[in-house]
């Protein structure tokens, strides 16, 4: 994982696509490691 670097950016595309990813998420759950994986970079870029 790279922390730090072009944070901002980083996080202006994820939030671009949270939306879509939170829909498709709450409709099908994916496997716990994406889940854990997708919580960790939330959780970093709010």
């Amino acid at each position: 994982m790279i922390l730090g670097l072009g944070c901002a950016q980083l996080g202006n595309l994820y939030r671009e696509r949270s939306d879509a990813a939170a829909a498709a998420l709450f409709a099908a759950p994916p496997p716990p490691e994406l889940w854990t994986a997708r919580q960790e970079r939330g959780l970093l870029w709010r």
